[in-house]
């Protein structure tokens, strides 16, 4: 156990870009420093505080002379730079991303803090208690956009029945590289089908050939006499119908990627109309920051030119190949699922979604 421990900011290409000292007051137990285990598929952040502790925080920021942090809530500056002050972990338990900011709210960096449970062993009776909660409703866990988060598993069994974990499977898929890539894929490589058009034409002009010649030729109805023989026909049919395919990107794979991508914008302008009325408080001004960039990264890929040939999805295409097997859909069709799909609580997870939950007093 250390006096004073630095917690590193990094950018969002993982540049370091500063550090946040902590340290505790007089006469109180200090954060703890430890390396976390590597092997593990979660890494615990390095730097632990204590649940209800106020701390003394310094942010040291070259070239910047004035910053705020986030969770706005949690910080006291002791002067009006914002680079000193106090931190106060409150009843906020679990991993909480402390981030700074520069006068112009330009995101500096960021890094990852625990904050341990003061009258719980925290590995082994805290999480028992969120599990218990869970098993019973979820929904009383989370809290959208708390300062302190908690790492949840995606459980296909169970339908949501909160907006809120829907965003935030949403927004943990969506800053996967994974998915970006699928829809790159997509958007660039789409599936391309044939369409078979017809058209009437009158004797005398040129045809397609092709097998359906002679039965455009012979079928019954008002007839003309023709200037010249064909085969051993003297009459052609009054109008002739002929065939063209035509290629298109309007195939149901690809409505189904558009109106993914429509469904998961929709849900996000839902949110952030909510939070729209809870603007002034904290976690509004955090929840409105993270809507408006998932919409405005939905809305950037739905302006891409080949949505403009894509139709609408008239029903869900659940056993379509594409989808089911065609790399960039496939992707995309499980985000889908993973998204109407609800949570549940894990310790050790290869592939983890970290919402927001509920303070340690709320829980109680």
């Amino acid at each position: 156990m250390t006096s004073v421990v630095n917690l590193p900011l990094r950018d969002v290409d993982g540049s370091s870009v500063g550090t946040l000292s902590i340290s505790p007051l007089p006469g109180r137990e200090g954060p703890q420093d430890r390396e976390g285990d590597p092997a593990r598929p979660y890494r615990e952040p390095e730097i632990q505080l204590r649940e209800a502790t106020t701390y003394h925080y310094k942010l040291d920021l070259p070239c910047v002379t004035a910053a705020r942090l986030e969770p706005s809530e949690l910080f006291d500056p002791d002067e009006s730079s914002g680079k000193a002050g106090r931190l106060n972990t409150r009843q906020y338990v679990g991993d909480i991303r402390l981030t700074a900011f520069d006068a112009a709210g330009e995101e500096l960096g960021s890094g990852l803090v625990l904050v341990k449970a003061a009258k719980l062993e925290h590995e082994r009776e805290y999480q028992r208690m969120l599990r218990e909660i869970a098993d019973l409703a979820a929904e009383a866990v989370l809290q959208g956009f708390a300062p302190s988060t908690t790492t949840t598993t995606i459980m296909s069994s169970r339908a949501p029945r909160l907006l809120y974990q829907q965003f935030a499977i949403l927004q943990a898929r969506l800053a996967d590289d994974e998915l970006q890539d699928a829809i790159a894929q997509v958007i660039h490589r789409p599936q391309r089908g044939w369409v078979r058009e017809t058209e009437w034409r009158r004797p005398g002009q040129p045809l397609r050939a092709g097998s359906d010649v002679a039965r455009a030729l012979t079928p019954p109805g008002e007839r003309v006499r023709s200037a010249v023989q064909v085969g051993s026909l003297n009459t052609l049919p009054n109008r002739i119908q002929s065939h063209r395919s035509e290629e298109t990107l309007d195939t149901i794979a690809n409505r189904f990627v558009k109106f993914a991508l429509s469904h998961w914008r929709d849900l996000a302008a839902r949110l952030g109309e909510i939070l729209s009325s809870r603007a002034t408080a904290a976690y509004g001004t955090r929840g409105t920051t993270a809507v408006a960039r998932v919409v405005e990264t939905l809305d950037d890929v739905l302006s891409e030119p080949f949505f403009r040939q894509v139709g609408r999805l008239q029903e869900l295409p659940t056993s379509n190949q594409v989808l089911l097997k065609r790399e960039g859909y496939r992707q995309i069709f499980s985000t889908f699922a993973l998204i109407e799909s609800s949570l549940d609580l894990s310790v050790e997870l290869d592939d983890a979604v970290h919402p927001s939950q509920r303070n340690i007093a709320a829980l109680y």
